[in-house]
């Protein structure tokens, strides 16, 4: 790809908005379907800053939200750079099938950090979510570098 950085950055960075609007979307809807495990992870931190779990909870809920979209325009530019290097490296026949290959691996990646914590309900959650999430960011960055 011959794209000078300026056009790959705001590729990435749009792709990087809408992924991340969608993992903050995903993010939510974990930590509510989820809310009692969360509280248990929780319940160690609380005690040792001196506030309630919900109050922490709360935090976390709405933070993790702007998290997620921060984290992802952050990503979102980076991976844009690489899938630019790596292009004709990349199985697939199109640019949109590049795209979901490397958002799918970038996906199990960044999911497989979730299982840190072991496998339960809501580290699996987190893992799809984050193969969803990666995925569609690759579907979006493809379509934006078809040509």
């Amino acid at each position: 790809m011959s794209l000078s950085l300026g056009p790959i950055l705001k590729r990435g960075l749009i792709a990087g908005l809408i992924s991340g609007v969608l993992a903050a979307i995903f993010s939510y809807i974990i930590m509510v379907s989820f809310k009692d495990d969360v509280i248990k992870q929780l319940e160690p931190i609380a005690e040792s800053i001196s506030r309630s779990v919900e109050e922490l909870y709360q935090i976390t809920l709405y933070n993790g939200m702007i998290w997620n979209i921060v984290l992802m325009l952050f990503i979102g530019m980076i991976l844009a750079i690489l899938y630019s290097r790596i292009y004709h490296r990349i199985p697939g026949e199109t640019s949109i099938s590049k795209g979901l290959v490397l958002g799918f691996i970038f996906g199990i990646i960044f999911g497989a950090t979730a299982l840190v914590g072991g496998f339960t309900s809501l580290t699996i959650a987190d893992l799809l979510s984050n193969i969803i999430v990666f995925s569609i960011y690759g579907i979006i960055l493809g379509y934006m570098f078809r040509g």
